[in-house]
């Protein structure tokens, strides 16, 4: 699947070595304000596919929506957008029991919002889980946490995520960040179908600057980093989303 907004786009892939894609996401220009969300279904579980849609969608429109009453980004109630989510996932889930035995659907959550001001781009990014939001400009920025187990070596649950959306979960609180940072640069939100790959943010500039001479539209870089993923290895499906903003903030985004 593929969206293209100009300044905005995203693309998603099943990636080489599953099946289906389980991966979701929504891509809105607000009126020059980038509004995304990703999702990532959580395997193990029933319909992580339906939950990841149902998220993505449901928090996507969540923000749109806050952002007509505030002012400034910063002010974008993120956690309303995760109880957006969440509530969406628990309807599917309603709808559709799960069988005896299988788990409920979940899904991770990374939602982001920016928009390019007279001093740059200020931006508010939440998340539940572990995919990612990234800023690559002059400086190269991880703005995610990995909500996921540290267990000793051995420990089987280690690297399991900790927070996700679904009925099964404990907290649905979103960790966040407000960011500001100079223009031009590239907000890139993904699953770890991608980072997984790259994982440290100067490890993803470097490749984004070696693809992006041949693909300069947002579009045309989320398809390059996804061909990217899958000439790795393509071990999971992968998600990329990127908002684009330009060397001249206080005027058009791209």
């Amino acid at each position: 699947m593929v969206v293209d907004l100009g300044w905005v786009a995203a693309v998603t892939h099943k990636g080489s070595r599953r099946a289906g894609n389980e991966d979701a996401f929504s891509v809105t220009d607000a009126n020059g304000t980038a509004v995304i969300a990703v999702c990532d279904g959580v395997g193990s579980t029933d319909s992580p596919a339906a939950a990841a849609r149902a998220a993505a969608t449901a928090a996507s429109d969540a923000l749109s929506d806050d952002l007509r009453a505030v002012a400034v980004v910063a002010d974008v109630d993120l956690t309303k957008a995760a109880a957006a989510a969440q509530h969406q996932v628990i309807a599917i889930t309603q709808a559709d029991p799960p069988r005896a035995g299988d788990l409920p659907p979940s899904a991770t959550l990374v939602v982001a919002v920016a928009r390019a001001d007279s001093d740059g781009v200020s931006g508010v990014v939440g998340w539940l889980g572990d995919s990612r939001a990234y800023w690559v400009g002059a400086e190269a920025l991880r703005l995610t946490a990995d909500h996921v187990y540290d267990g000793p070596p051995g420990d089987e649950q280690s690297g399991s995520i900790t927070r996700w959306l679904g009925l099964d979960a404990a907290d649905v609180t979103p960790s966040s960040v407000d960011f500001r940072a100079q223009a031009p640069g590239l907000l890139i939100v993904c699953t770890d179908g991608l980072w997984r790959y790259l994982d440290e943010p100067q490890a993803l500039a470097a490749t984004v600057a070696r693809l992006r001479t041949d693909n300069p539209q947002p579009v045309q870089l989320a398809q390059a980093l996804v061909d990217y993923a899958n000439s790795s290895g393509g071990h999971d499906n992968i998600t990329v989303a990127i908002a684009e903003f330009g060397p001249n903030p206080g005027g058009d985004a791209t």
